[in-house]
């Protein structure tokens, strides 16, 4: 066995966990009220865009309207992609200091999570503001196609062209090409975990990734994926890969580069930080790949919140274990970055 799988059994091994726990009874108190209720499971991937669609939307104009950061400035720009189905124009926001430093700086790609199927940028972007703000980066939000129009590998051919623009165009936008980071929450997290994968088999070098509670395994093969969860069931992970795996679904032939936990091979990778809440559908898979990483000798950060279920850190400051986790991964950006 592998370094990398013995360090995956071991996480196994040493948690006895139950399958199909219902997990609200176990939720930090002050997420009850949020997070208590599992809203009816979708009869189908239609019902389930119809419902998800119009909140995120919501979210991301809300957002949208929030006042600009004292010190930064928000832009926009578009990347040309080619794919195997079509060309097409990325739209990317960009976050940076008004006051430009002298030397190039690092660069943090985002990407936004929505289950691969809703969600755009703008609903970060007080996050990137921040970001932009706390370390003097150039930070850019990428709002890559959504399944099931665009299945894989529509997402990371997105995140690819916006990676290799970033290298290609570093004096122009002031970004030192040997400091560029990829993160993401959610769907996000796991596209920029695949991003980090094909960077590294394609030589490039990356600095850093920044995962929020990943989504990496379409198997669904750990206890936690069968669990009663709320925001991100069971039921709608499995729609949410359907959409994005296509014809890929349920076969032996879903690459790495789509599903993360797939890869044989996690040397190389650079340092990464992940945090999950322990309520999350997420929570073993995320722990396998953890271990993994660290077995592969990855630098690794990790940090798990009890009582916390999926997104649970977008509360923000309005609860103590969101303000925490945020809090943590605000200075790990910032050592990595700044």
């Amino acid at each position: 066995m592998s370094d990398d799988r013995e360090a995956a059994a071991h996480v196994a091994d040493a948690h006895v966990v139950e399958e199909h726990l219902d997990v609200r009874g176990q939720l930090d108190p002050e997420l009850q009220p949020l997070f208590g209720e599992i809203q009816p499971v979708p009869a189908s991937l239609d019902e389930l865009i119809a419902r998800i669609r119009p909140e995120m939307a919501g979210y991301a104009e809300f957002f949208a309207q929030s006042p600009v950061r004292d010190g930064i400035e928000r832009s926009k720009l578009f990347v040309q992609t080619s794919s195997e189905s079509n060309d097409h124009a990325v739209p990317v926001h960009v976050h940076r200091t008004v006051v430009r430093p002298a030397e190039p700086a690092a660069a943090y790609i985002w990407l936004h999570g929505g289950g691969y199927i809703a969600g755009s940028p703008l609903q970060d972007v007080v996050g990137l503001d921040m970001v932009a703000h706390d370390t003097g980066c150039v930070a850019l939000g990428v709002d890559y196609r959504k399944a099931p129009e665009h299945p894989f590998p529509a997402a990371l051919d997105d995140a690819l062209a916006v990676l290799l623009y970033v290298i290609e165009h570093s004096v122009h936008l002031g970004i030192d090409p040997d400091r560029i980071a990829v993160g993401g929450s959610s769907a996000g997290a796991g596209l920029a975990a695949a991003l980090n994968l094909l960077a590294r088999d394609r030589g490039v070098k990356l600095l850093y990734q920044h995962l929020l509670y990943p989504m990496l395994d379409d198997r669904q093969i750990t206890p936690s994926s069968q669990w009663t969860v709320p925001l991100w069931s069971h039921e709608t992970n499995t729609l949410g890969w359907k959409a994005y795996l296509g014809d890929l679904y349920g076969t032996d032939s879903v690459p790495a580069y789509a599903a993360p936990a797939r890869a044989a091979d996690l040397h190389g990778l650079p340092s990464t930080f992940m945090h999950v809440g322990m309520l999350d559908g997420f929570l073993h898979e995320n722990l396998e790949y953890v271990a993994r990483l660290s077995a592969a000798g990855v630098p690794t950060e990790f940090h798990l919140y009890p009582g916390a279920p999926h997104a649970f850190d977008a509360l923000g400051g309005s609860v103590d274990v969101s303000k925490r986790a945020n809090e943590v991964a605000r200075h790990a950006l910032i050592r990595a970055l700044a």
